[in-house]
């Protein structure tokens, strides 16, 4: 593994993602917009309309990349999740896996 490589795992951190679009969740603007957010990170999608996402990138380079994908009635927000605590209920046992194992 190179330096530079090593130096993005170090500075990863977990987006929060959500979104509303026009259409509903089976959309095809929805399906852009996920696989736009896929090929960003490693990602989980605990709940519609919703993805937490590893990626070295700031929060406005991420909105950048997925602003193609909305139309201009589209909402979208990206939050850094890193240093803020979390609780939850009814979610499945990957989401917390997931959070625990990207946690810095």
């Amino acid at each position: 593994m190179s330096l530079g490589a090593t130096a993005e795992i170090i500075n990863m951190s977990i987006k929060v993602i959500s979104y509303d679009l026009g259409g509903p969740e089976t959309s095809t603007s929805y399906r852009k917009l996920s696989d736009a957010i896929r090929q960003i990170g490693d990602y989980i999608k605990p709940l519609e309309s919703f993805f937490l996402l590893a990626t070295s990138l700031p929060c406005d380079t991420v909105r950048d990349k997925l602003t193609a994908q909305l139309d201009s009635n589209d909402k979208l927000i990206v939050i850094e999740a890193d240093k803020c605590f979390a609780s939850w209920q009814g979610v499945d046992s990957n989401t917390y896996n997931w959070i625990m194992g990207h946690r810095q």
